[in-house]
């Protein structure tokens, strides 16, 4: 980071910090004290590491597929079937996914998708788990982008751990 984004940065949140009552989110942190505003950048580093997580887990489908055919001899085709069954079912998942978080807790559907997740990567060596994990990776998605949205208008975090995958 440049010297020049943090002196932004600064001038930004001073901005905030001196804006009216209820026109600034910032402002609304910084009112409440260092804890609240110390909470609210765990639950964002939290929040972007699993986004980043989530990014990385979609993407390394394609990088592990030139492995999958060295190793079992598979064709293109059956190839072509790995990466379309994953892809397909995390499409298939993600209206579903933003359903509950729009009508549970998101903080539980997101502890739901983060365990559902973990737990399909330890059973990594069966054939459902190329099918299952992106079950959990659509909730956490879904969840996790809707949550950054209601907490912060512009989605920052969610945004950024996805570009960070």
């Amino acid at each position: 980071m440049s010297e020049d984004t943090l002196a932004r940065l600064a001038a930004t949140i001073a901005s905030r910090r001196a804006a009216t009552a209820g026109a600034s989110y910032t402002k609304s942190l910084l009112d409440k004290g260092v804890g609240t505003c110390a909470k609210k950048l765990g639950e964002e580093a939290t929040e972007t590491v699993i986004a980043a997580l989530n990014y990385a887990d979609r993407s390394a489908i394609s990088a592990v597929l030139p492995l999958i055919r060295a190793d079992l001899g598979m064709s293109d085709v059956r190839l072509g079937a790995i990466g379309s069954a994953f892809l397909w079912t995390y499409a298939a998942c993600s209206p579903f996914s933003g359903f509950l978080a729009d009508r549970l807790p998101r903080s539980r559907v997101i502890v739901w998708s983060v365990t559902f997740w973990s737990l399909v990567t330890l059973c990594t060596g069966l054939v459902l788990a190329g099918c299952a994990g992106p079950v959990g990776g659509a909730a956490g998605s879904s969840s996790g982008s809707a949550a950054a949205t209601r907490a912060t208008p512009a989605g920052g975090s969610a945004d950024s751990g996805s570009s960070t995958g």
